[in-house]
């Protein structure tokens, strides 16, 4: 619902650091984000995802971080996530906005985007 209600978006970020396990169904939830965020044509990236949680995601094929491929939505940090969703919207001359309608994107906001997704 989000997707539509703010169409500048071009990446969504979702953190994963409060996430201890992830089982199959899970695992469903997510790629289901994917390709809710690859239908309104929007970048899903992760952040702070567990080791057990990439892996079952891995399972899925789903599951790279920039350390391991040179592309891919896992970031083992928010700040990285949230950098690369700043990098995608200067390339795309997007301007930023967060969820509360500033002008600005922080680290802050985008857990609140993601929260609410």
């Amino acid at each position: 619902q989000l997707l539509q209600e703010y169409p500048k978006t071009v990446s969504v970020v979702l953190h994963g650091g409060a996430v201890a396990h992830m089982d199959s169904t899970g695992a469903h939830a997510v790629e289901g984000f994917i390709k809710e965020c690859k239908r309104h044509e929007r970048e899903a990236l992760f952040a702070e995802f567990n080791g057990p949680c990439r892996d079952m995601l891995g399972r899925m094929g789903i599951s790279k971080t920039k350390e391991d491929e040179s592309e891919g939505p896992f970031f083992l940090t928010l700040h990285d996530a949230v950098a690369q969703a700043k990098r995608v919207a200067e390339s795309r001359s997007v301007v930023l906005n967060s969820v509360d309608g500033s002008d600005h994107l922080e680290d802050g906001h985008a857990v609140t985007a993601a929260d609410e997704c």
